[in-house]
């Protein structure tokens, strides 16, 4: 009888594991959530997704966290580019904030600050981004639009 027992006690604990498991990399769960693609979305679709992404239990992930907030950050910019809501800007400058130096994603940050015009932070994180990559990748054509404004 003890036996028996202890057989499903350990069936129970082997399958406790395995989904502890599946949920502390956010890399797995990601494939569960709303696509996050640069294809066209409808704001509802976008709407969704941020919801979903703020609704996540951080907590329960130990491995690629950098992700998450990349992923909240890109869908609250996706936001602001079917709202025009600047404060959707500025959650997703909060988030790229978090997780800068650990992405390189210096990019997206100076992006997002030459959006709101602040012009000593777009900079800032332009320079970060022209440090961090080969020149023969800089995206020079849209330096020159996003600084624009600043030049005046």
């Amino acid at each position: 009888m003890t036996t028996k027992y202890f057989c499903i006690f350990i069936l129970i604990f082997v399958s406790c594991l395995t989904t502890f498991a599946q949920h502390r990399d956010y890399k797995i769960y990601r494939d569960s959530l709303t696509k996050l693609s640069c294809k066209p979305f409808d704001s509802l679709t976008v709407a969704q997704t941020v919801y979903q992404l703020k609704n996540v239990d951080t907590t329960n992930f130990d491995s690629n966290l950098n992700l998450y907030y990349r992923d909240l950050a890109w869908s609250y910019f996706r936001l602001y580019l079917k709202t025009k809501d600047t404060l959707q800007v500025k959650n997703a400058i909060d988030n790229y904030l978090k997780v800068a130096d650990i992405n390189k994603d210096f990019w997206n940050l100076s992006f997002c600050y030459f959006i709101l015009n602040d012009c000593s932070n777009g900079n800032f994180y332009l320079k970060k981004y022209k440090d961090n990559t080969d020149k023969k990748y800089w995206k020079d054509e849209e330096i020159k639009r996003m600084t624009a404004k600043c030049k005046s």
